[in-house]
């Protein structure tokens, strides 16, 4: 009897997994997440990472994938006992599962749990080494499309489906579900050429990356339509994974 309750509460949150909130097809903001909870996915996507800003990518039926904009930094030790960085590099990362993670056979103790995942087997990684210039236009995009995070206008509940898109930057989150205008759209076609500029040819690179930048620039422009978009290098932040709230989720 244990074991029945245990598959109807998994199939319940199968169904509603495929039940997400509606919006107008011209929804210009994403929308919070509801929670943040760990997910051997998400977090195996981003093993070994210190991201300032990234991209969970959830299809419905094809392998998840991460496009990552990630800070390396060393340190020393001083004479006086404080740490000062010696080396600071700045990478965009993709990781994607080879295959879609198995879920574990239905028991009352596995009720909708992944199998072990194996990092190095069963996840590519790709990395590109990128400027401070590059990165910082990158991470102005993101945050500005993220800090307009809001719950929409019009609720309603439809059938899922497509495919979830989830961002982060410092602690801001948001999430979308295939967008097809607006900034969440740019930020998905800037993830996706993210991704590409990572896996790209010295042949193809240049000009991945002045896409990425175009895209980034429209996306300024969209969100901050009376700054005077003059992208320079930042002050480097600590980079953190915290949740936030209200629209910081």
């Amino acid at each position: 009897m244990t074991i029945i309750k245990s598959k109807l509460r998994y199939i319940l949150c199968l169904a509603a997994s495929f039940i997400s909130l509606s919006t107008s097809a011209n929804s210009n903001h994403l929308e919070p997440l509801p929670f943040i909870a760990p997910s051997p996915v998400i977090t195996s996507l981003l093993h070994g990472t210190s991201p300032k800003l990234w991209m969970i990518v959830l299809p419905s039926s094809s392998t998840q994938h991460a496009v990552i904009l990630d800070e390396e930094i060393e340190y020393k030790e001083t004479v006086n006992g404080e740490y000062e960085i010696t080396n600071r590099q700045l990478f965009i990362k993709y990781a994607s599962f080879k295959q879609r993670p198995k879920i574990k056979r239905l028991t009352d103790r596995h009720v909708g749990k992944y199998e072990d995942i194996n990092i190095s087997d069963d996840i590519e990684h790709y990395e590109l080494h990128i400027d401070e210039g590059f990165a910082s236009i990158i991470e102005e995009a993101w945050a500005s499309v993220l800090i307009q995070t809001k719950y929409p206008e019009n609720w309603g509940y439809r059938l899922g489906g497509g495919t979830t898109y989830i961002f982060n930057c410092e602690r801001y989150y948001g999430k979308t579900t295939s967008p097809k205008s607006g900034s969440p759209a740019m930020l998905v076609e800037l993830g996706s050429k993210l991704r590409l500029l990572a896996r790209s040819s010295d042949k193809d690179r240049d000009a991945m990356q002045n896409q990425c930048i175009e895209i980034a620039t429209k996306i300024l422009e969209q969100t901050n339509p009376n700054q005077e978009l003059q992208p320079t290098v930042k002050t480097p932040v600590k980079s953190g994974n915290e949740q936030g709230t209200a629209a910081e989720l």
